[in-house]
């Protein structure tokens, strides 16, 4: 089977490669870097990087999204859509810089905190000038798969051989953020040397129009970096610097382990955004994408609560593994956010934009208040709850609304998934408990291979339908 003749199988495989490679690089740079720092230099690392998260999504403007969607349905409007994203894009990065220089003036956080900000907002022209969303709007996911490896290979290299100890605070802050910029620039050269031209446009009309198209998205973006972030600076104005420490550590294993969502939205979104919502109801690319992204979730279910603590062990060394009970958390919270995603993407390809936006509204809010309730009691445990719980409402929103507005339904898959996957769960959760004393690595390999069973019986069972997905992934079946 040719994958040049398969698109979605190809721009899977290409994400899938650049991902897993990114994931593994990454786990040793994060390693290496918690490792060297200690939990309070690197609470610092991590508070930065949740502030700039929210300038950077100023920066973006949802033209990533929005870009997408454009170029999917009219490929002639590449240039303009391009230009015009650039246009944006730069100038809100200067923007946001000189506003986070305006605001560190007026109110000093400290000399380290300060210092690790300015270098980190380096990272916002990273993203003013990164032309991923108009590849991946060709589908022309390649490109996109080289620049990431590119930039997680040599983020790894650079930390391996910079990073020592407590005093690289700043150099361990400025690596990711030249890599990143190195990498856009030589995507942008790619995307001239390709022959696709970039058109600036001075028409303050055209400019208005795709801002205001892209608001939506933008205001999503912030709501949803609310969801995931708030709790590390709520925690950073609330507890010591070493929660926050501990709590990045967790996060990033959390965020890790939600990568695959990213890999499949880039690839289904120009798909779902072609086929559109469907009359009749058969949403035959939104089906193959849920059975996808929900056996996902399972995995991670299973994964997520029995692997947390040797994961944490292993990676980050005894300093961390008081954060183990909020990751264990958080990993169930993640398996919901894979379930969320069945609804979530063709949601956003259908340009149900308003109506995304107030259920991660609700989410976001939910999210913010409890972790305003329960950090100052429960410390990492109460961040994590708030987290879980807040997208345990997200999923219940999606399934209601999107089951209203478009016919399409996943609950008795979702619903068949969680059970199997916590009737294989729950042994090796419960053996853990008992042995805490188990070789990590027997215990990693029992999970593989609870995932593995949890494949197979989800398959044999047909709640997992293999012949939907063949269909989706070749185009030459009737």
């Amino acid at each position: 089977m040719s994958l040049r003749s398969h698109p979605i199988l190809r721009n899977f495989s290409f994400l899938a490669t650049a991902q897993v490679i990114s994931a593994l690089t990454g786990i040793v740079t994060v390693a290496i870097v918690a490792r060297a720092l200690g939990p309070e230099a690197y609470g610092i690392l991590g508070f930065s990087i949740a502030i700039l998260a929210y300038l950077g999504l100023a920066t973006n403007l949802g033209t990533d999204t929005h870009g997408v969607r454009q170029i999917a349905q009219d490929e002639s409007s590449l240039g303009a859509t391009a230009g015009i994203a650039l246009t944006q894009r730069t100038i809100m990065a200067v923007f946001c810089l000189l506003s986070l220089i305006c605001t560190l003036a007026i109110m000093r956080p400290g000399p380290e905190i300060t210092a690790v900000l300015l270098i980190q907002s380096m990272g916002l022209f990273f993203i003013a000038w990164n032309m991923d969303f108009a590849l991946q709007g060709l589908q022309r996911i390649g490109a996109i798969a080289m620049r990431q490896i590119f930039a997680a290979v040599m983020v790894m290299i650079a930390t391996f051989w910079l990073i020592d100890g407590r005093e690289d605070l700043y150099t361990a802050a400025a690596i990711p953020a030249v890599v990143n910029l190195l990498s856009a620039g030589l995507l942008l050269a790619h995307f001239k040397g390709s022959g696709f031209n970039l058109q600036f446009r001075h028409d303050h009309k055209i400019h208005w129009d795709f801002l205001r198209q892209s608001l939506p998205v933008t205001l999503m973006g912030f709501l949803v970096t609310i969801h995931v972030n708030v709790d590390i600076i709520l925690l950073g104005l609330m507890r010591p610097t070493l929660d926050v420490g501990l709590y990045t550590a967790a996060s990033r294993l959390f965020i890790m382990v939600l990568i695959v969502t990213g890999i499949l939205q880039s690839v289904f979104l120009p798909i779902l955004s072609k086929a559109g919502p469907r009359t009749d109801g058969r949403h035959t690319e939104a089906d193959a994408y849920a059975q996808i992204v929900c056996w996902a979730g399972g995995a991670v279910l299973i994964g997520g609560t029995t692997l947390s603590g040797p994961a944490l062990t292993l990676l980050f060394g005894n300093a961390f593994i008081g954060v183990e009970t909020a990751l264990t958390i958080l990993m169930v919270s993640a398996a919901l956010t894979y379930l969320s995603q069945a609804y979530g993407t063709p949601f956003l390809a259908w340009k149900s934009d308003r109506a995304y936006l107030k259920i991660i509204a609700i989410g976001a809010i939910v999210n913010f208040g409890l972790n305003i309730m329960l950090i100052p009691n429960f410390g990492v445990e109460g961040a994590a709850i708030a987290t879980l719980i807040a997208q345990s409402i997200i999923l219940i929103c999606l399934t209601m609304i999107v089951r209203a507005a478009f016919q399409l339904s996943h609950l008795r898959l979702m619903i068949k998934l969680i059970i199997l996957a916590g009737l294989i769960a729950s042994p090796l959760v419960l053996s853990s408990l008992a042995f805490s004393n188990l070789n990590p690595v027997i215990l990693f390999l029992a999970g593989c291979f609870a995932i593995g069973i949890y494949t197979v019986l989800a398959c044999w069972f047909k709640i997992i339908r293999l012949s939907k997905i063949r269909h989706i992934l070749d185009p030459t079946l009737d």
